[in-house]
C-alpha cells in the first residue's frame, strides 16, 4: 500500500464536470471559503465528490453532530463545478492538495482553474477590493471591466502558488487566483462579498447578495457594541476589565 503523502478524489459514477472549476478554501479570514459556500449554496449546486487524504492527518468537520468531508467538491448544473476546502492546509499539504487538483482538472475536462484567497498582508482603506494574479491562458477581459487589476508583487505558495507555478507552462489548465486583504480571525463577510462580486463578474452570473450582507452587518454591529462596551469600561477608571472574558 502506497503511504507517499498525497489526496486522491472520489466521484460518483455518474458525475461530470463543467470546464471551470471554482476552488475556495480556509485562509485568513476564511472569506474565500464563506465565498465559494455562498455560490454552492445560491447555484443549488450538489456534491458530488470529495477528496481523501493519504498518508497525512485526517481532519474531519462535522455540525450538530454529524461528520462530513472537509474537501468537497459539487457540481453547479452549469459549466461550473466548486472544490470546497474548510481545513486549513500548510503549504506542503496545499502543495500535494494542487497535485490531485491538476489530475481531476486533466481527467474530467477541466480547462480553467480560479482560486479565491483572503491573503493576511498590510494594506490601507484604499486597498480593500480585489486583485488577480493568472496565467497568461487565463481570460481576464471582465476582471478588468470589473476593475480587478493584477497585484503588484509578492509571492503565493501552497495550494495558490502550487497551481500557478504548474500553469506557468501551460501544464495545467488555465489558472487565475482573486485575492483580497484578508482580515483574521474572521469571518469576513466584507471580503466575502468582494470576492462573489469579482465572481460573478468573471462568470457572468447573478446571485443573492442578502444573506451576506446581513451577516456582515451583524458582525459591524457587533464590533460597534464591543468597542462601546470596552470605552464604557475604560472611562469607569478600572482595570478589571483586562481579566473579563465577557468582552473578549
Amino acid at each position: 500500500m502506497d503511504e507517499t503523502p498525497h489526496f486522491e478524489f472520489e466521484l460518483a459514477p455518474d458525475a461530470t464536470l463543467g470546464s471551470h472549476l471554482l476552488i475556495g478554501f480556509a485562509s485568513p479570514g476564511m472569506s474565500s471559503l464563506v465565498a465559494t459556500d455562498h455560490l454552492t449554496t445560491e447555484l443549488d449546486a450538489s456534491e458530488v465528490g470529495h477528496a481523501t487524504a493519504h498518508g497525512l492527518a485526517t481532519v474531519t468537520p462535522f455540525t450538530d453532530g454529524k461528520p462530513r468531508y472537509a474537501t468537497r467538491l459539487y457540481d453547479s448544473g452549469e459549466d461550473l463545478s466548486l472544490l470546497v476546502s474548510e481545513v486549513f492546509l500548510p503549504a506542503a499539504v496545499g502543495e500535494l492538495l494542487g497535485d490531485a487538483v491538476v489530475a481531476l482538472a486533466n481527467q474530467h475536462g477541466v480547462d480553467e482553474i480560479t482560486l479565491l484567497y483572503g491573503a493576511s498582508y498590510p494594506h490601507g482603506p484604499e486597498q480593500h477590493a480585489v486583485f488577480s494574479v493568472s496565467t497568461d491562458a487565463y481570460p481576464t477581459d471582465r476582471l478588468d471591466d470589473h476593475g480587478v487589476e493584477p497585484l503588484s508583487g509578492g509571492f503565493l505558495d501552497g495550494l495558490v502558488g502550487s497551481l500557478l507555478d504548474r500553469g506557468i507552462d501551460d501544464e495545467t489548465p488555465a489558472v487565475g487566483t482573486l485575492v483580497t486583504p484578508g482580515h483574521p480571525p474572521g469571518p469576513d463577510f466584507d471580503a466575502a462579498l468582494l470576492l462573489l462580486d469579482a465572481v460573478c463578474a468573471h462568470y457572468n452570473i447573478e446571485v443573492d447578495r442578502a444573506e451576506l450582507e446581513e451577516r456582515s452587518e451583524e458582525i459591524h454591529r457587533y464590533y460597534a457594541e464591543l468597542a462601546d462596551r470596552m470605552e464604557a469600561v475604560q472611562d469607569e477608571g478600572s482595570r478589571d476589565w483586562l481579566d473579563d472574558r465577557m468582552y473578549m
